[in-house]
């Protein structure tokens, strides 16, 4: 976590730096004529699973727990110190986020946007543009380099801990839990989970497409499913706000927004 939130930070900090030098070009023209709104909704629902992936980090959440847990007796204490560092986390990235896209909107035009998008131009290539020196290059270095590890961390370590609880499930159908080797386990399946990654990247998996084929699952994991426990056990009533509405009507969206992709 000490490594991770040192390369996240910088990473913050980095693309906040770009935002910020692409403020001298904001030019309200930029912005050019709303498509109509039927348009409008539906290329919203459609990219709502990419926004969502960008400033939510749902696979980090356990990880985090167990080790607020492991640095603290009462199971209280730890909820409370993850909650808050999941609001301030979130809140963070969102400002950041929408800053980010908001300078680049502001400060290109929509024929330069989308010449970019057709050659697989990166927002760093276009600020290069803009700002002259070679600076520039190595911030994309370090973003790169930061964004790719911190990601992987942060799903890795999510991932291992779900991945680690089904192959010990599975295992103690056969055998006592107390004889499986713990430490066996976590090697093998972090091994299991390396070899994955490294697959996905030589078969070259098209990961936009994927993000939005499993944005159902995010839907129901992350919004449906919460919801309808919040409704069914007493103990959680007390979270029957009108945000909770707003959880469930994200999660209906996500849960459509392939179709509407694909269609």
């Amino acid at each position: 976590f000490s490594l991770s939130g040192g390369m996240a930070i910088t990473v913050l900090l980095a693309v906040t730096m770009l935002g910020i030098l692409m403020v001298p070009h904001w030019d309200v023209a930029n912005i050019g004529p709303l498509p109509p709104t039927g348009e409008l909704i539906k290329n919203a629902i459609i990219t709502l699973p990419f926004t969502l992936t960008s400033i939510l980090f749902i696979q980090s959440l356990s990880p985090m727990v167990i080790a607020y847990r492991a640095k603290n007796v009462s199971i209280a204490v730890a909820r409370y110190k993850s909650q808050r560092a999941m609001t301030v986390a979130f809140v963070i990235l969102f400002v950041i986020v929408f800053f980010y896209a908001l300078s680049f909107s502001l400060g290109m035009s929509h024929e330069s946007a989308v010449q970019a998008s057709q050659q697989n131009i990166s927002s760093l290539a276009i600020t290069a543009q803009y700002i002259p020196g070679a600076w520039v290059t190595v911030v994309g270095i370090v973003i790169n380099l930061f964004a790719v590890v911190t990601s992987f961390f942060g799903v890795f370590l999510g991932f291992r801990e779900a991945c680690m609880g089904l192959v010990i499930n599975a295992l103690q159908r056969f055998r006592p839990g107390e004889t499986l080797d713990q430490r066996l386990i976590r090697r093998c399946v972090t091994i299991a989970i390396i070899f994955m990654a490294w697959g996905a990247q030589v078969t070259n998996l098209p990961i936009l497409s994927f993000t939005s084929v499993c944005s159902p699952i995010f839907g129901l994991v992350g919004c449906l499913i919460p919801a309808w426990l919040v409704y069914r056990v007493p103990a959680l009533h007390r979270l029957k706000t009108p945000t909770l509405w707003l959880v469930i009507i994200t999660g209906i969206l996500l849960c459509i927004s392939p179709l509407l992709a694909f269609s």
